[in-house]
């Protein structure tokens, strides 16, 4: 819904930003402080530290004391982004919930938009696309061979999810994704690691949700500057694709 071109939102409805951490101590602060400047949409951000052994932990006393982060969340150790989601989900509060990494890979500018047609009622998930958006590289569009191989790994998850579900994805490894506290309720996730992400969709599907995609900024990092992401992490989430494609989930109803 728009009044002369603006975007109008319903009042007195909650976004919450889950922010799953792993070893991001120079960066989550200039995420965090980031989101905060994000405006239009009452928040609770929610920081889930999966053990981090570089200091992360030592930001949440500041983290909460400035207001730049509502709940922190801490696992004795590193279990990995999926169990740092459900800890996130366990406490959330909000009509809408969104997954935003700490990394500043993904602009946090960009989740007023995406909630805005789940909280107008015209989908239920949203989905923020490289592929659809701006893909840039820390070093002015450096394509070395590891980052290519990345980009083509997404490409062919997100075409087999396409075949499996009957539905077109062009991202479905984005990590800014957002959908109604419904279906939240709904997703009961199993996996710990980065399966998540591929989980997340297939159950989507699975439930009949309405599911959109917008275009997003997207700045890549290398290895070196903390990237997490390897070749067996897309192993893993083809693994994924074909254990949820018949996931037992109850499908909303008409």
């Amino acid at each position: 819904m728009t009044d002369q071109g603006r975007i109008v939102r319903p009042k007195g409805r909650l976004l919450t930003v889950i922010v799953p951490v792993y070893n991001e101590v120079e960066l989550l602060p200039r995420a965090l402080k980031r989101l905060s400047l994000v405006d239009g949409i009452e928040k609770q951000v929610v920081v889930v530290d999966d053990g981090s052994t570089d200091g992360t932990s030592g930001l949440f006393e500041e983290m909460l004391g400035t207001g730049l982060a509502d709940d922190w969340l801490t696992h004795g150790k590193n279990i990995g982004k999926g169990a740092a989601i459900r800890s996130g989900l366990s406490v959330a509060r909000g009509d809408v919930i969104a997954i935003q990494d700490g990394d500043l890979e993904y602009d946090p500018r960009h989740l007023p938009q995406l909630a805005e047609p789940i909280l107008n009622g015209r989908a239920d998930v949203v989905l923020g696309s490289r592929l659809l958006g701006t893909l840039k590289f820390k070093n002015e569009w450096d394509l070395d061979f590891k980052r290519l191989c990345w980009g083509m790994g997404a490409q062919v998850l997100s075409i087999a999810a396409s075949m499996v579900t009957g539905r077109f994805f062009t991202d479905i490894e984005t990590c800014q994704k957002v959908f109604s506290r419904g279906i939240s309720k709904r997703l009961d996730l199993r996996e710990n690691g980065f399966g998540v992400e591929p989980e997340m969709i297939l159950k989507f599907s699975r439930m009949g949700a309405r599911i959109e995609e917008m275009p997003v900024r997207y700045w890549s990092r290398t290895k070196e500057e903390g990237k997490k992401i390897n070749f067996m992490h897309g192993i893993e989430a083809l693994v994924c694709i074909g254990r949820y494609s018949f996931a037992d989930i109850d499908r909303i109803e008409e």
